[in-house]
């Protein structure tokens, strides 16, 4: 029969990509959606990972062999009043997963928020490093030791992932911000709010590498009772004024103007500066990491597709 994968969050930005690249690779299994917003299709089911009973009832139907964690509370900054949601998502939500699927293997969608701050070559993909400045860096850290007394528990194989800012059709975030201001504000007479003085660097990362690590992440030969961290980004900082500028030069050449304003403070719990070390990840997993070229061609693409859509 092959392998089966359950992927949470299927019907999201990464989980969308995801679910078409194993499609693709898995002919002799079974590849099985999981979302909250997901529309009935065959293989694919309407379910919130903070439900118990729900997950219970869909593993009484599938039996996953390997289950691709990406369901998730995604936003950094976050209020005081979604604090305890973000937790039960990102936390319990997991541990519910794991509880009621009872899979060989784990692929959990972490993020690069775990590290706080990270300049210089990057962080390592160590626990040593971790040391989160906000909310969601903590329940992202706090899923992943869950996932860590799992394997301890049942001797399943964890791998957790540490994304960067992923990026490319159909993302979120800045790169849609910019865009929809742009468009919303077709005389350019009102700049887009941006944070730190265009000083605010992140580790981008293209969204086809994204779900290429993950479908490696799902075969890389592990021993039973194991886990395994790996960070996914391309290595390399890049500045919020830099995206910035790209997504003005996209926008320009279809005769949209965009004006910009740096003025904002970083966010309480948002990391001034945060590049990940790949190195390891290319060594072990065998894919080398996104050139400056990718990224860019990422941040391009993300940019149409928000065009297109608006069109």
């Amino acid at each position: 029969m092959g392998q089966a994968i359950l992927v949470t969050g299927s019907a999201g930005f990464i989980g969308s990509h995801v679910c078409d690249l194993l499609a693709g690779g898995n002919r002799d299994g079974r590849i099985i959606g999981l979302d909250l917003a997901a529309k009935p299709a065959p293989r694919t089911f309407a379910a919130d990972v903070r439900s118990p009973n729900q997950l219970r009832h869909i593993a009484s139907i599938v039996q996953p062999n390997t289950v691709v964690h990406l369901a998730a509370k995604a936003e950094v900054v976050i209020p005081f009043d979604e604090l305890a949601d973000l937790m039960v998502t990102n936390v319990n939500g997991t541990i519910n997963v794991l509880d009621a699927m009872h899979p060989e293997r784990i692929v959990l969608a972490s993020s690069s928020a775990v590290y706080g701050n990270a300049s210089g070559r990057g962080a390592l993909a160590r626990w040593s490093c971790v040391n989160p400045v906000g909310a969601y860096g903590i329940s992202k850290a706090a899923a992943e030791f869950a996932c860590g007394e799992w394997v301890r528990t049942t001797g399943g194989v964890a791998v957790s992932l540490r994304f960067g800012n992923v990026i490319g059709p159909r993302c979120r975030g800045l790169i849609a911000y910019l865009v929809e201001h742009a468009i919303a504000n077709p005389r350019a007479d009102r700049p887009a709010q941006l944070r730190g003085d265009g000083q605010v660097v992140r580790d981008y990362v293209p969204i086809g590498y994204v779900a290429s690590v993950i479908k490696l992440a799902t075969e890389v030969p592990l021993p039973r009772g194991s886990s395994a961290i790996f960070n996914v980004g391309s290595g390399r900082g890049m500045t919020n004024r830099t995206v910035a500028c790209i997504v003005q030069g996209v926008l320009a050449r279809r005769g949209l103007k965009l004006t910009t304003e740096f003025s904002k403070s970083v966010a309480p719990g948002e990391a001034w500066h945060l590049v990940l070390d790949t190195g390891a990840t290319t060594r072990k997993l065998g894919l080398a990491a996104p050139t400056e070229d990718d990224v860019a061609e990422a941040i391009e693409d993300a940019a149409l597709d928000y065009l297109a859509l608006a069109r």
